[in-house]
């Protein structure tokens, strides 16, 4: 009987270290795959995000699109705590995207319709219904995106970026309050 007991235990501590490495190296796969697409998946810090979410006055009028929404915290946060009427993400990077909808299938509010997660490319997303966009994204796909931002938004749309800003583009208000600058941008004279 100690024998089989013994056994057992083996056999689960197999199965749950053979668990953890598969998780571990599908995790690493998504980590190159997302470097590979422009930008490692790193989440915005909670603090950092609200004052994004604040800095934009996200409200119940908002639609917010998250260019690069990783695990899904600023969609949640935006349709949970600011009203907002809807919060749309897209991500690329496999790991953080099934991270993002576990976290949406979790929160009774996402299922009705008010958080939609999509597995897409930034640069093929169409931005006509946004009222609000956030970036947390690096310097050199901030800059990538930049031109498709002026010709897809709306006149008035609020963009927010943290970390980096958007250069050559005028802010309207900076922030430095968080645990690093955030940056306002309103989609009409953006350049400096």
């Amino acid at each position: 009987m100690i024998f089989l007991t013994v056994l057992f235990l083996f056999v689960l501590i197999i199965l749950a270290v053979t668990a953890i490495d598969a998780f571990l190296v599908i995790r690493f796969l998504s980590d190159i795959y997302s470097d590979f697409k422009g930008a490692p998946f790193v989440p915005v810090p909670y603090g950092v995000g609200r004052k994004m979410l604040e800095l934009a006055g996200v409200g119940p009028d908002d639609v917010l699109f998250d260019l690069g929404c990783g695990d899904g915290r600023l969609l949640l946060m935006a349709v949970r705590d600011f009203g907002a009427r809807r919060a749309v993400g897209y991500e690329v990077s496999p790991f953080p995207y099934l991270k993002a909808l576990l976290r949406a299938m979790l929160w009774k509010k996402a299922r009705n319709g008010r958080i939609k997660i999509y597995r897409r490319d930034l640069f093929s997303v169409d931005l006509d219904q946004a009222t609000v966009v956030v970036l947390y994204l690096t310097e050199k796909l901030l800059e990538r995106l930049k031109i498709k931002l002026q010709k897809e938004l709306k006149p008035g749309v609020r963009i927010v970026t943290a970390r980096y800003p958007i250069n050559g583009w005028r802010e309207e208000e900076k922030d430095n309050s968080a645990q690093f600058p955030i940056w306002l941008y309103r989609n009409r004279n953006l350049e400096k």
